[in-house]
């Protein structure tokens, strides 16, 4: 995790994320979002009940939800992300 991302993640202010289409700015604003219904139960965060705003449905089955509601899955998932979006030529030789 970068200097950035850590200063991100344990901001207690404002901050905004700015980045290329891919990069992770999704993966990191829902690690953002589950660090903070985590730590403060009284914040009312939209949308209700979603961690982003999607349009139509999307159907995770119990296995999965129960893997995305961790939020050290999160951080993991956005740091391999990021890690095959900056290695991605490699992946493709």
């Amino acid at each position: 995790m970068n200097n950035a991302v850590r200063s991100f993640l344990s901001a207690t202010d404002s901050k905004g994320v700015a980045a290329c289409k891919g990069m992770g700015k999704t993966f990191l604003l829902k690690a953002k979002r589950l660090q903070l219904q985590e730590e403060n139960n009284s914040l009312f965060l939209l949308p209700k009940n979603r961690l982003v705003d999607v349009p139509g449905t999307i159907i995770i089955d119990k296995m999965h939800r129960k893997f995305l509601s961790a939020y050290d899955n999160w951080i993991n998932l956005w740091l391999w992300w990021v890690f095959i979006c900056c290695h991605w030529k490699n992946f493709l030789i």
